[in-house]
């Protein structure tokens, strides 16, 4: 489940404002965890409409100068995380019995440690930016430059195969 809301103003198409706000649930985290909230913040400054261009506008046509700052949050990690013992993180295998003459024994093991304190994987971006439009629109350029961190990264955590998930097969010797 997701809300959303976004706020946006603009003074005079000189001066552009935007803020969003995102509020995401996920079944994939415990209770403690289970909602996210993500912010974005954008503002920009048409260069191109100020009174001084005036005279620049017959080969101006554009000139924007943004800067923004937003995060987003990822819960891509598989269904019930949070639980080592759930049917994601179980794996069905065959074990020989020694002795047995029949086919092997079918059970279970525990392919994946849960985590009960997992948490939405968060990316956050900055970016300054610049666009450009000359000739009548007939050329533009855009230019930018930002920076992505990502914090509390989701992965899986396998067990080691030493843990009882190896597959052995026994040959029974019958004389």
């Amino acid at each position: 489940m997701s809300y959303f809301g976004r706020f946006n103003y603009d003074y005079k198409e000189k001066y552009l404002l935007e803020a969003t706000l995102r509020r995401d649930g996920s079944s994939r985290f415990g209770a403690n965890s289970r909602w996210g909230t993500f912010l974005s913040f954008s503002a920009a400054w048409r260069i191109s409409e100020e009174n001084y261009m005036v005279n620049a506008r017959d080969y101006i046509n554009n000139l924007k100068l943004r800067v923004g700052w937003g995060q987003s949050g990822n819960d891509e990690v598989g269904n019930y995380n949070g639980f080592s013992s759930f049917r994601s993180n179980i794996t069905n295998a065959s074990y020989p019995i020694t002795g047995s003459t029949t086919s092997p024994t079918v059970g279970f093991y525990a392919s994946a440690i849960g985590n009960p304190d997992a948490k939405w994987e968060t990316t956050s971006t900055t970016n300054i930016g610049l666009d450009i439009a000359v000739l009548k629109n007939s050329l533009s350029a855009t230019i930018d430059v930002w920076q992505r961190k990502t914090t509390d990264m989701l992965y899986t955590l396998s067990i080691p195969m030493v843990v009882g998930a190896a597959h052995l097969s026994f040959r029974v010797r019958q004389d």
